[in-house]
């Protein structure tokens, strides 16, 4: 999220308050997702966050699906001072930790791509230090609701073929932004 903000001083700190844009309120206070502190920076302010979402709940998204959320400033007072991007849309990323052994503490090539072809990403990739016993493998902007493969060559020739997506994480990012 990252928004223009007025009447704040650079260096002060602010909380974004993260809450579901279409969760209807049980005549309690609505509690926010997340409370991130962050401060003002050149007049903005810039928060990110983390929702892990299993398989399970990936699997009844589809491509049409938009997920909306609603960001309050809070300033140290506690007083909100304004709601901001309802128009933020979700961000989904795979996140693979790929263990290192052998070939691939040499490097290589990871592709992820759907079974159905309409999304395929290349990242070339390093062992890492000596002492790394795994690295993280990110392909942006996947689509739920779709199957992955994700494929390793390494610098020795062998390739690794993973079906699936084990590690997905959606991310928030404001329209424009890259999460």
């Amino acid at each position: 999220m990252s928004a223009t903000v007025e009447n704040l001083e650079d260096g002060e700190n602010v909380n974004v308050l993260v809450y579901e844009a279409d969760r209807e309120d049980s005549g309690e206070a609505r509690q926010p997702l997340v409370r991130i502190l962050t401060e003002v920076i050149e007049g903005r302010v810039e928060a990110r966050w983390q929702v892990s979402a299993g398989r399970t709940r990936l699997a009844g998204l589809t491509r049409e699906d938009e997920l909306k959320y609603i960001f309050a400033l809070e300033t140290p007072d506690r007083r909100a001072r304004s709601q901001d991007s309802p128009e933020c849309r979700a961000v989904f990323v795979l996140d693979y930790e790929l263990e290192l052994t052998g070939a691939d503490r040499d490097g290589g090539e990871a592709t992820l791509e759907s079974t159905d072809g309409a999304y395929s990403q290349s990242i070339a990739f390093t062992g890492g230090q000596e002492e790394q016993e795994s690295i993280l493998l990110r392909f942006p902007d996947v689509e739920p609701g779709r199957t992955y493969r994700l494929r390793l060559d390494t610098s020795d020739g062998q390739a690794l073929l993973f079906e699936g997506a084990p590690f997905v994480h959606l991310f928030g990012a404001s329209t424009g932004a890259n999460p």
